[in-house]
């Protein structure tokens, strides 16, 4: 469908209603974002930490990541709400995000856990994780109290007239004694529901004693109720459930998408597609790979020091490869599906096979992708007021990892971009580009088939920290049906696009909204600008948007298929007075060739025999 002045007023004014929406419910969860200490600056912080412990931080290996608190989070969210949880972290001094580095060597247990506050730079917390068979002087437990005491009154100034006794523990080993103190503030107690003995979370300072040593230590931790950590499981449970479901329907689909591409192997819209989806699938193998390597610090903050790290990469990459392998499959066979059952029902503009016959770089294309930027606006305006709904009336409640997730990477502009690239194109070929297709064919109801194939989409999306994992299901599903109202009115570029945007944006809105690093926040913003370069590029080249005479020779099976096919259809008793229309969606329903199909009915026509 062309896009008329008139519709693209309705969709600009839709759009600023629904930023407009996203600025009143959305931003302010991501103003408060602080991660203005670099990498680099908490690193050196941490190496400085060490360096005074008398140890040198280049005897160790390092891998650095960004964590977010995530239970604190959540649990602050549902018991005080967004504004009251900022008030608590700024009275209380407690920053969500923090930087962890760990030092640690190869094949050795002992290594060193050292976080820094993403915001301020100080250290916040502080283990050192020791050889169960080391040995340690012998202190009292008296003694080693006052010692945590005197190191947390100088390290953090701590005043212990605020703070009560809450644990003394004792670990005996066999050549030493651990023991572990833990105060509880006085000021702070929040219940977790009105129920008895539901529990209150409490604000805690924490420290280890190893003999003269302070072996760990936390400024602050908040003790959350056993009660609201079975909560927790018990939605994530659900979800895990939720998405066990989706993975049968994904491999159900897959494999039917498999069978439509080996039965209509040799169909002209397939040969015509395959160079192109190869090229995409290789493309994102490309990118996944390099998102792979450039998440070298977080695969190194989770490598276990009982094995050796080339046993350990070893097979992270046997894994790497045959998921990347995996990914380019669910590309290439749900896109040629797709591609074969658009053009069975007589919408080539819903997929690329048009523009891979005509151009990608018209001003029809340069028009469809700020379609895209438009229909991301809508998608952030619509979730925003999903979820403000679901806070109001469902008791709906987010953790926010994905700024932690992408921050610990070398680059966390090459994971957004590998992330967004990923699901914009796989997720849309793979549920509206083959989904709807498949749908509408099997259901006969175009609305049906949507409504099937964003519920499945929507679902497969539950083990994403939204809480309770019915309404992540619910949510997305809602942005599934818009993505397919424009998918069948404009096509898969627009959708893909949308996708594509929406993902980029919330990969990097922690660096766009919050305080971050100027190199994050400029990168970012280039990756969001990524599909408007390629439209201008399409805006200027301006080639005209019609298909090519694309002369395929038929092999040796489509000219003895097409002269059954034409002697069949000369007989007019064959035909059964149907039109060439209905005799060529008879055809295609049968598993014909649609080159062949559209060969024999051109002869009738060319020899004017009449239906």
């Amino acid at each position: 469908m062309l896009l008329t002045r008139k519709r693209w007023l309705l969709y600009l004014a839709i759009s600023l209603i629904a930023i407009g929406l996203w600025l009143r419910l959305g931003y302010p969860e991501f103003s408060f974002v602080d991660i203005s200490i670099s990498k680099a600056r908490a690193l050196t912080a941490a190496q400085n930490y060490l360096s005074k412990q008398h140890l040198d931080p280049k005897e160790y290996r390092q891998a650095i990541v960004l964590a977010t608190d995530n239970s604190t989070d959540l649990y602050l969210q549902r018991t005080l709400g967004f504004q009251r949880e900022v008030a608590f972290l700024e009275k209380h001094n407690f920053n969500l995000f923090q930087w962890v580095i760990r030092f640690f060597k190869e094949g050795e247990k002992e290594e060193y856990l050292i976080s820094v506050d993403a915001s301020k730079g100080n250290i916040v917390s502080y283990h050192h994780v020791i050889e169960e068979t080391a040995a340690r002087e012998e202190i009292p437990m008296e003694a080693s109290y006052e010692t945590a005491k005197k190191f947390l009154s100088q390290e953090f100034l701590i005043n212990f007239d605020d703070y009560t006794e809450k644990d003394k523990t004792i670990k005996k080993h066999d050549h030493r004694t651990d023991f572990s103190f833990s105060w509880q503030k006085n000021d702070v107690s929040i219940p977790w529901s009105m129920q008895t003995n539901a529990g209150t979370a409490k604000l805690l300072l924490k420290a280890t004693v190893s003999g003269k040593e302070i072996c760990s230590f936390d400024a602050y931790s908040l003790d959350i109720p056993d009660e609201f950590n079975r909560s927790i499981e018990k939605s994530r449970q659900s979800g895990r459930i939720l998405t066990g479901l989706f993975l049968v329907l994904y491999y159900i689909l897959t494999m039917v998408a498999t069978f439509l591409v080996v039965m209509k192997r040799q169909h002209r819209i397939m040969q015509l597609s395959k160079r192109f989806y190869i090229s995409i699938a290789a493309i994102l193998f490309m990118l996944v790979t390099v998102s792979y390597l450039n998440n070298i610090p977080d695969i190194l903050f989770g490598y276990p020091t009982t094995s050796t790290l080339n046993v350990y990469f070893t097979e992270l990459a046997l894994g790497f490869f045959i998921f990347n392998a995996f990914l380019a499959l669910v590309i290439i066979l749900p896109g040629l599906a797709g591609e074969s059952l658009t053009e069975e029902l007589k919408c080539n503009r819903q997929g690329f096979g048009h523009y891979i016959q005509s151009t990608f770089l018209s001003r029809n294309v340069f028009a469809l992708i700020i379609l895209g930027y438009l229909i991301a606006t809508l998608m952030l305006g619509l979730q925003s007021l999903l979820f403000y709904l679901g806070r109001a009336y469902c008791n709906v409640w987010t953790e926010r990892l994905q700024v932690a997730q992408v921050s610990s990477s070398f680059w966390p502009f090459l994971s957004v971009l590998a992330i967004s690239f990923r699901a914009g194109f796989s997720e849309e070929i793979f549920f509206r580009l083959f989904g709807i297709g498949w749908g509408q064919k099997i259901f006969k109801n175009t609305l049906l088939a949507c409504l099937v194939m964003s519920i499945i989409w929507g679902f497969g999306h539950t083990h994403y920290p939204v809480f309770p994992a019915w309404f992540r299901g619910l949510e997305v599903s809602c942005l599934g049906l818009m993505l397919s109202f424009f998918y069948l009115r404009y096509g898969i570029i627009p959708v893909i696009v949308a996708h594509f945007l929406f993902d980029a944006f919330w990969g990097s809105s922690g660096f766009l909204f919050g305080k971050s690093q100027p190199i994050d926040f400029i990168t970012c913003l280039i990756v969001i600008c990524f599909p408007l370069i390629f439209a201008l590029i399409a805006f200027f080249a301006n080639k005209p948007d019609v298909k090519k005479n694309l002369n395929l020779i038929l092999h040796k099976y489509q000219l003895f298929n097409l002269k059954i096919l034409e002697s069949f259809l000369v007989n007019p008793e064959n035909r059964n007075g149907k039109t060439l229309d209905d005799l060529r969606n008879d055809l295609l329903s049968h598993g014909w060739d649609s080159v062949v199909v559209d060969e024999a009915l051109a002869h009738i026509q060319k020899n004017k025999i009449t239906s």
